[in-house]
This record gives structure tokens, sequence and C-alpha cells, in this order.
């Protein structure tokens, strides 16, 4: 016997939300209340069965409005009963183990007809640029993230400034969109400084690398040469030893240093200093600016099936990310650039993003180190982790030219 699930509908004077399973003429063999099965021995279950309510719904899936509906025999409802009693027992088993965070809505995972509520995701099974959800029946009205696949395309050699995009422009270019549930949602911006020493001989050298350069500046470039090439000349070494303090007690240390190598001896200049003179070169130590960072993002989802399309859903979405994290193949001399990708929150509030590269996809299909799976092999949850980097930095122009309410990238 093939069992068909209705949608969910609430009774007029009963509590709860229930959902009724009909054989092949669309008499009602069991009724669900919030997930559970009812025993139709119960006067609640017949009640549910005979209510105005479920009439129409019956009438619906059946097609013909205002025709009375038969029921069936009490043995086949109580068959029906003590088998599903059974399934839902060992799912819940399986969902202890899993953890508290599965769905417990769709109690069998089973086909069932689609009903998608105000805001629910329309999505394409069949289209090259598809729109797939998980879950399958996902609210768009509320917070999600979006996330959109591209061919990665370039046009010039430099592509990192704040108004460049790799991404392609075309509707060929789009490879489809995912939507996902709001994850932990976190980021971090900064730069990258690191430590500059520099003593007093390079402290010296600068100036006069500065000079040069403004030199540059000025375009005399004539006598850019002789100022580059006498930063350490004679009467600039005479200059440093006699006017700064130090300094000629830092030329004898490096003079000395230079002799014993002569001699196969290594011995630092500022050890050579301490040991004569409790001092050493003063570094000048600064932190300095070296350039910008590229930011990384990790998402994690825990994806359960609740039915057999919804396993499928989450198979395509595995199968579609892999995909565009892989490199192309050309020839056996070339390879092509993988996909890149575009994330988006539904929420404007928090931060954005520049494209992305998915770096690492990794599925775990046994969150709680067991293999637990339905009839057909499919996995009754799996751990999907993306790891993406974005492909150019963050500018301060980039926070400029978003939204005055929101935290910008």
């Amino acid at each position: 016997m093939s069992v068909l699930k209705s949608k969910e509908f609430t009774i007029d004077g009963l509590s709860g939300s229930y959902v009724l399973a009909m054989d092949d003429l669309f008499r009602v063999v069991g009724v669900y209340k919030d997930g559970n099965i009812l025993n139709p021995a119960f006067d609640e279950w017949t009640d549910a069965v005979l209510s105005d309510e479920s009439k129409v719904i019956r009438a619906t899936y059946k097609g013909v409005a205002g025709e009375s509906m038969s029921l069936v025999e009490p043995e086949v409802s109580s068959e029906f009963y003590n088998t599903e009693s059974k399934k839902i027992e060992n799912r819940e088993q399986a969902q202890a183990l899993i953890g508290s965070s599965v769905v417990q809505r769709s109690p069998l995972y089973a086909e069932r007809p689609s009903f998608a509520s105000p805001g629910a995701v329309r999505y394409s099974r069949s289209a090259a640029t598809s729109t797939m959800a998980y879950p399958i029946d996902i609210n768009v009205s509320q917070d999600h993230l979006k996330i959109s696949r591209y061919v990665y395309k370039r046009t010039r050699i430099n592509q990192s400034g704040p108004d460049d995009t790799s991404a392609g422009t075309s509707a060929a270019d789009l490879k489809g969109t995912l939507i996902l549930p709001m994850p932990k949602v976190s980021d971090s911006n900064g730069a990258e400084w690191g430590e500059s020493d520099l003593n007093v001989f390079g402290v010296f050298g600068a100036s006069v690398f500065k000079g040069a350069m403004d030199a540059v500046g000025d375009a005399q470039f004539g006598g850019l040469r002789d100022v580059l090439g006498g930063i350490f000349n004679g009467q600039n070494l005479k200059e440093i030893t006699t006017n700064v303090p130090g300094g000629a007690k830092i030329l004898g240390s490096l003079a000395a240093s230079s002799a014993l190598k002569v001699a196969g001896i290594s011995v630092a200049p500022d050890e050579l200093l301490a040991r004569a003179t409790g001092s050493i070169a003063n570094p000048n130590a600064e932190l300095l600016f070296q350039g910008p960072v590229l930011r990384d993002f990790g998402f994690s989802f825990l994806m359960i099936a609740r039915s057999k399309p919804e396993g499928d859903m989450i198979r395509k979405i595995i199968k579609f990310l892999k995909e565009g994290a892989a490199p192309k193949y050309s020839d056996q001399a070339l390879l092509g650039t993988p996909d890149i990708f575009r994330l988006r929150y539904s929420s404007k509030k928090l931060n954005f993003f520049h494209d992305m590269a998915l770096r690492t996809i990794t599925v775990d299909y046994a969150p709680d180190g067991y293999w637990a799976a339905y009839d057909d092999s499919q996995p009754i949850a799996c751990v999907m982790n993306l790891q993406f980097t974005e492909i150019k930095p963050v500018y301060d122009k980039d926070h400029r030219k978003t939204a005055a309410d929101s935290v910008g990238f």
C-alpha cells in the first residue's frame, strides 16, 4: 500500500497541527498530531478524521469536492499505526544520538506533496542556473545566507582595486544560487603590520634617501645618482661619528666584527659593543604597515534529511559546491581557475563580503561518530563545513560605499 501524506492543517476546537496519511483511494489510514502518530483507538483520531477540515483536505487531494469519504477498516489503521510507531521510535533513537538540533517536523522519510508557506523559496531542479535551498521549505522572508557561484574571469593584469571583480558578468557565468539558514556570524578586519629595526647608520641612510626622492619630485634627476651613490662616503661617515652621539662606538664595533671575521671568528657587532661598553646599538624599533590581509570565513551547517526530496537536495547542494571549488581541466598544459562565490546575508545590518574562493569543503556524513542512514543509504544527517577566502583586500573605500546604517565589510 502506497501512502500519501497531506500538508499540515489545524482543526477548529482542537489544538495542534494535523497531517493525514491516505491510501490510494484517499482514505485515511493514519493521523499525525505535531509529528506524533495518533492511536486509532483514541477518540481524537476519530474526531480528526471526521472533522470538516479533514474532509476539505482529502477532497483537495482527491480532486472531488463535496464527495463523501469512506474510511478504511480498523485492522488497516491499526496495522499502519503499529508499523509507523516502530519507525518513529527508531528514528527518535537515531536523532537522540545525533543531537538535540534535529528538526522534528517530519517524522517519516517519505515522498510527500510539496507545499510552501508564504515567503518560502521557489527552486528549480533542472535549470542550469537553479536556486537550491536547505531546508527545502525555508522561508526567505527570514534572515538567511545566499551563496551564488560565478565563472572566474580576468579582464586585466591587476584586479585588486576596490571596484574590481573577477566574477563573470553575463547570464551564462552565473552557475547557480544556494539559500541556507543563517550560520554563526562573525567577521574580522585588519592589516599586516611588522616590526622594523634601524640603527643610526640606517636612519642616516634613510634620511639621505628621502632627500633623493625629494630631488626626483623636484625633477632634479641630474643629482640623483650622486646623492644615492654618496650615502656612505667618507665625508658622511665622518659626519655621523662626529655629530651623532655613540656613532663612533657603533662604527668601531662594526669594524672590529669585520676584522674578526677575517680571522675566522664570528662575533656580532652588538656583542662586542655590549662587552666593551655595556650598551647596544639602538634599533629604533617601530611597527610599520606591511600590507593588507585577505579575510577568511568559515561556516558550518548541520543538514538533516526529513524527506526524500530534502535528501536529494542535500546531495545536490554538496555536489554544487564541490564542483565549483574544483580546478577546471583544460589539457595537459593548462588548468582553469575554479569558480568563485558571492556571499550575501539577507540582513543589511551585518558585514558584506568581497567575492570568495572556496578553499575547502568538508562533509562529515557521520557527525556523531557512527553511520546512520535510511533504507536507500541516504545519511540521516551530515555536517558541511565551508572555508572561504576573499580574493581581494578590503579598503577604506569599501566601507564608505556601503549603507550608512550597516557595519560595512
